[in-house]
């Protein structure tokens, strides 16, 4: 949902492609889009321009429906169907504006164990939130869609070496990322792999090298497995995400333009791979795959046995920056939207609070309110030091 006023809220509906005014108590319908909502697609994000109401933009993310009606048939999608389109708010409907940027959404994976040729549709890990920085620029989370294209993450491993798979058309490879873009949908010169994008489109040449070349201008991060959560803090304008794993390690990151998380060789602290790599052995594989990780082309047998291994095989750009997650549950929870508190609702002891070993700590939706972390003070015959390292520690436990 976005506030639009003090008690006016546009409300997404995942289902139904709806987005509904509520204001005054009286619920309203503003727009009706034709989506596609199996499994985990539908009506998506939503975000407002950073200039709202004076720039009266309203950013939505959807998966369209090839019936022109809504649909929850898996196959009823294109292949670009998820989309994030910019719709004109005129004070009392959503009018389309222009589309942003067409993402894959279309899952066939074929990867049936007793006949390698039935189709296995999915519409999982579409990512889906929208959020525009402090910077002004529009980002876009999206996550690997399931098993459908082998990333470069894939091809490193041991057992048989598969070569590259060149790109398809657009936006069909582009996934497992965030995205960074201008409010209409160009690309920002100061994007961490623009000049990265630039000189692979020269190498590769042709209309070819120009797809891959602008999808890697596109990209703020990668190596993401999928999110449903994505904020910006609002006293340092740090970017911050929730990311889902499979059976194990799901986290809490800090995002940093390069940023790297790891995503497939490894969830969690990097320290941690062979924790990692034994739950992902232990969910076993079912008759469409490994159960967990959800990658024929990838089971668990393949992930690293020790972090050094694992960082060896991560796929590198220039400008890149692998990270470990500031929070991490071995056991998968899992989380869901992300939230800094911001003024003082729920008391003067909980405005601006941080953690006093980093930046302010983002608060789990599922989180009770009187969890979020508030400042403190050293316990005494500790230095700062060893109470950061001890907290930190249980953390990541």
């Amino acid at each position: 949902m976005a506030f639009i006023g003090p008690d006016d809220i546009l409300v997404t509906e995942k289902a139904t492609g709806i987005v509904q005014r509520v204001t005054g108590g009286v619920v309203t319908a503003v727009l009706d889009l034709a989506v596609n909502s199996s499994s985990e697609r539908g009506l998506l994000g939503i975000a407002l321009h950073p200039n709202f109401p004076a720039t009266p933009y309203v950013y939505l993310y959807n998966t369209e429906s090839t019936t022109g009606a809504d649909s929850t048939e898996l196959s009823e999608v294109p292949t670009l169907g998820n989309r994030v389109d910019r719709f004109t708010w005129n004070g009392s409907t959503l009018t389309f504006d222009r589309n942003i940027i067409r993402l894959r959404a279309f899952q066939n994976d074929r990867n049936r164990q007793t006949d390698p040729a039935f189709e296995v549709l999915r519409g999982n890990h579409n990512g889906g939130v929208l959020r525009f920085g402090p910077d002004g620029k529009l980002y876009i989370i999206i996550g690997d869609e399931g098993p459908t294209r082998l990333a470069p993450e894939q091809h490193r491993g041991p057992g048989p070496r598969r070569r590259l798979r060149r790109p398809r058309a657009r936006q069909r490879a582009l996934h497992r990322v965030i995205l960074r873009l201008n409010d209409d949908g160009s690309i920002p010169r100061d994007n961490p792999f623009y000049q990265t994008g630039e000189q692979a489109g020269q190498r590769i040449g042709g209309t070819l090298g120009a797809e891959v070349g602008l999808n890697l201008q596109r990209t703020y991060a990668y190596g993401v497995r999928n999110s449903f959560g994505m904020t910006f803090d609002p006293v340092s304008g740090e970017l911050w995400t929730t990311e889902n794993g499979g059976r194990a390690f799901d986290e809490v990151n800090r995002v940093d333009r390069g940023w790297n998380g790891g995503w497939i060789q490894f969830m969690g602290p990097l320290s941690r791979v062979a924790d990692f790599k034994a739950i992902e052995l232990a969910a076993g594989v079912g008759m469409n795959g490994p159960t967990g990780l959800q990658q024929l082309r990838f089971p668990a047998e393949r992930i690293s046995d020790t972090p050094g291994d694992a960082r060896k095989r991560l796929f590198h750009m220039p400008a890149a920056q692998p990270r470990d997650p500031q929070f991490s549950w071995k056991n998968v929870v899992p989380p869901a939207a992300l939230g800094f508190i911001s003024g003082g609702g729920l008391g003067p002891e909980y405005e601006g609070a941080r953690d006093e070993c980093g930046p302010p700590l983002p608060v789990p939706a599922q989180r009770r309110p009187h969890q979020v972390p508030v400042r403190r003070r050293t316990p005494q015959g500790l230095s700062r030091r060893q109470h950061c390292s001890r907290r930190l520690h249980h953390r990541r436990r």
